[in-house]
């Protein structure tokens, strides 16, 4: 069975990390883009907990802001597909592998 969800990444531009990643062309670091859709994941699929990432890919640099994320849940092979950015052309997309929790 597969469960979509979707949103918004916010990168505020002012954070002090983007005065040196890359000064005068800042991006947000792939670590968290990859970290901020782990905690994605794992808030609207309460009961799962990412245990790995893998296939992440990205396309184009992510400037700091608010971007569009999806996520889909295939509960048969314990994975979520992840991207963010345009839906025609995400800057990164990857795969989270997943396991039930008993707690949060």
């Amino acid at each position: 069975m597969f469960k979509a969800r979707a949103g918004m990444l916010n990168f505020p531009p002012d954070l002090p990390l983007f005065a040196g990643h890359f000064p005068g062309d800042p991006c947000v670091p792939g670590s968290l883009v990859v970290e901020a859709l782990r905690r994605e994941a794992e808030r609207h699929f309460p009961a799962l907990r990412v245990t790995e990432a893998s296939k992440f890919r990205f396309r184009s640099f992510l400037a700091p802001g608010s971007h569009p994320y999806a996520l889909e849940l295939d509960e048969a092979r314990g994975t979520i597909a992840c991207s963010v950015g345009d839906s025609g052309t995400p800057s990164a997309t990857g795969l989270f592998h997943v396991k039930q929790c008993r707690e949060r």
